[in-house]
C-alpha cells in the first residue's frame, strides 16, 4: 500500500462572537470589523493587526482573543495562536469552537496529546460538537492511536453523516489497522458525498488494490488523475495495478509518468525497474535499479535485482559487489545469497559458490535448489556421502525431481551400485519421459550390469528424443555393432 491521503480541517465558529458595548462607529468595533473583513479576504495579517487593537483596548472580552487565535491559526502562526485562544477559553470557558481551534494550533504543531486535551475539553462541554469529534479522530490518528481515532469518527458521522473528510481519514485509519474492507466502504462513502476530490478517489483505488479489486482500483485511480493529472500517488499506484493486472507496458507507461513529476522517488524507479525487467527490457532495467539506488544506496532489494539483471545479460563481476552489498545490509537475504552462489559458480570459485549455496540452506532449508547445488559440488569434489545427503534432502522436498533423480543414479552408478542406479534412473524417466539424458544414463546402467537389451532400448530412446546426443548416438551405435 502506497501513500494515503488524510484531509485535515480547522473547526472554527466565530460568527456569534463580537465586541459588546460599542456601535459600529467606534474604534475598537471599527477596528473588529475591519479584522473581520481581512480574515474573510484571507489577508491574516492585516486581520490579526486589527483584532490585536481590539485585544489592547478590550482585554477582557473574549471575543478578541478568539478572532485573535484563529487569525493566528488560519495564517499558520501557531505560536501566537495558542496563548490567543488560551486567552479566550480563560474569558468564557464555555467557548468550544476556541477549543477545538486551540486543539488545531496544537495538532498543527505536532503535540498531539495537548490537541486530544484541548478535543476532549470542547467535548465535555458541547457533547453534540461533531467538528470537535472530527478533529479528535485527526489528532488520534496523528497519534497512531488508530481504535480510538475510529471510535471519534464514527461519533463525528453520527453527529454529521455527509462529512466526507470524516469518511476519508475513517478509512485511512481502518487501513492502518490492515481492516482493507471497511476502509473501502469510508471510501466509497466519501466519494459518493464528495466526487469531485481526487484525493478520496485515490484512496478508494489504493483500498481496492488492496483487496485485489482491480478493476475498481483501476476505475478509482484514473478517476483521480481526471481530476488532478498531478497527483503523484494516484500515478504510483495505477502503475501497480496495470502491473497486478500483467499490463507491463502500461505500468511501465505510468511509472515514467510519475517520475516526471517525482523524479526522485525510490520506489517508482525501483518498480519501474521491476518492470522493464519483467518486460525483458534490461537496459532499461538497470538504469531504473540503477536511479533507485542513488536515493538509497543501501538498500538491499534494489541492490539484488539490479545484480540479478547483471547476471541475466552475464555481467558477473559487477553483480558479485552489489550483492555483497545486499547481504551486508540485510545478512538473512536469501535470494542475494543464491544470486551471488550461482554469481561465484559462473566464475568458477567453488569455494565461495558452496559457502554461499550453505546460507541459503541454512535460511531456506526447504530450498530445492540449494541442496542440489550442494550435492552437485560435492559430486565433482568426490564427496559422495555429502552428494547423496544432499540429493536425498532436494528429493524429500521434491519427489519428482528429474535432474536429483539422474545425478543420484550418476552418484549411486559411480559407486557400483547398479541396482539402485537404475531405479533412480527409472524413476527420472517416469517423472519426465521426454529428459534424454536420463535414458542415456539408464542404458550405461542396464549395460555395466550386463543387460545389454535394455541397455539399448535406452540409447535408442535418448537418440530419439534428443539426436544431438552425441553421448547416446556413440553408446548405441557401439552395442549395435557388436
Amino acid at each position: 500500500m502506497r501513500t494515503l491521503t488524510l484531509i485535515l480541517a480547522l473547526a472554527f465558529c466565530l460568527a456569534a462572537m463580537a465586541i459588546a458595548g460599542a456601535d459600529s462607529s467606534g474604534s475598537v468595533a471599527g477596528d473588529f470589523n475591519a479584522g473581520v473583513e481581512s480574515f474573510k479576504q484571507g489577508d491574516y495579517g492585516a486581520a490579526a493587526a486589527r483584532f490585536k487593537l481590539v485585544t489592547e483596548q478590550r482585554p477582557d472580552e473574549a471575543a478578541g482573543w478568539a478572532w485573535l487565535g484563529t487569525t493566528y491559526l488560519r495564517g499558520r502562526d501557531y505560536d501566537d495562536a495558542i496563548p490567543a485562544l488560551e486567552k479566550a477559553i480563560a474569558l468564557d470557558p464555555e467557548a468550544v469552537a476556541m477549543a477545538s481551534n486551540l486543539g488545531n494550533a496544537y495538532l498543527a504543531k505536532g503535540d498531539a496529546a495537548k490537541a486530544i486535551a484541548a478535543y476532549q475539553k470542547a467535548i465535555a462541554t458541547a457533547p453534540d460538537y461533531a467538528d470537535a469529534h472530527y478533529n479528535l479522530g485527526n489528532a488520534y490518528l496523528s497519534d497512531s492511536r488508530f481504535a480510538d481515532s475510529r471510535a471519534a469518527y464514527a461519533k463525528a458521522l453520527e453527529l454529521d453523516p455527509g462529512n466526507a473528510a470524516a469518511h476519508n481519514n475513517a478509512g485511512v485509519a481502518a487501513q492502518k489497522m490492515s481492516e482493507q474492507g471497511p476502509a473501502l466502504d469510508h471510501y466509497r462513502e466519501a466519494v459518493r458525498l464528495a466526487p469531485d476530490i481526487a484525493e478520496f478517489e485515490m484512496n478508494r483505488g489504493v483500498a481496492a488494490r488492496a483487496l485485489g479489486q482491480n478493476d475498481e482500483a483501476l476505475e478509482a485511480l484514473q478517476r483521480a488523475l481526471q481530476l488532478d493529472p498531478g497527483l503523484f500517488d494516484a500515478q504510483f499506484n495505477l502503475g501497480l495495478v496495470y502491473f497486478a493486472k500483467g499490463r507491463f507496458d502500461e505500468a511501465a507507461g505510468t511509472f515514467q509518468t510519475a517520475l516526471r513529476l517525482q523524479p526522485d522517488d525510490f520506489m517508482a524507479n525501483y518498480d519501474l525497474g521491476i518492470t522493464q525487467a519483467r518486460l525483458a527490457h534490461t537496459d532499461e532495467a538497470v538504469a531504473a535499479y540503477r536511479r533507485a539506488l542513488e536515493i538509497r544506496p543501501t538498500d538491499p532489494s534494489a541492490n539484488n535485482n539490479l545484480a540479478a539483471v547483471l547476471l541475466e545479460q552475464g555481467d558477473t563481476d559487477d553483480a558479485i559487489p552489489l550483492l555483497e552489498a545486499a547481504i551486508a545490509a540485510r545478512p538473512s537475504f536469501a535470494d542475494a545469497h543464491q544470486n551471488l552462489a550461482v554469481a561465484y559458480g559462473r566464475k568458477g570459485d567453488s569455494e565461495k559458490a558452496v559457502a554461499a549455496w550453505r546460507e541459503v540452506a541454512g535460511l531456506r532449508p526447504n530450498n530445492v535448489y540449494a541442496h542440489e547445488a550442494l550435492a552437485a559440488h560435492a559430486y565433482r569434489a568426490g564427496d559422495d556421502a555429502e552428494a547423496e545427503k544432499e540429493y536425498l534432502a532436494a528429493l524429500r522436498l521434491e519427489p519428482t525431481r528429474v535432474t536429483a533423480l539422474n545425478n543420484l543414479g550418476l552418484l549411486y552408478h559411480r559407486q557400483n551400485k547398479l541396482d539402485q542406479a537404475i531405479a533412480r534412473l527409472e524413476a527420472a524417466v517416469k517423472a519426465d519421459p521426454n529428459y534424454a539424458p536420463a535414458y542415456n544414463n539408464l542404458g550405461v546402467s542396464y549395460e555395466t550390469k550386463g543387460d545389454l537389451e535394455a541397455a539399448k532400448a535406452q540409447y535408442r530412446k535418448a537418440v530419439e528424443l534428443d539426436p544431438s546426443n552425441q553421448s547416446a548416438k556413440a553408446n548405441l551405435e557401439r552395442l549395435v555393432s557388436r
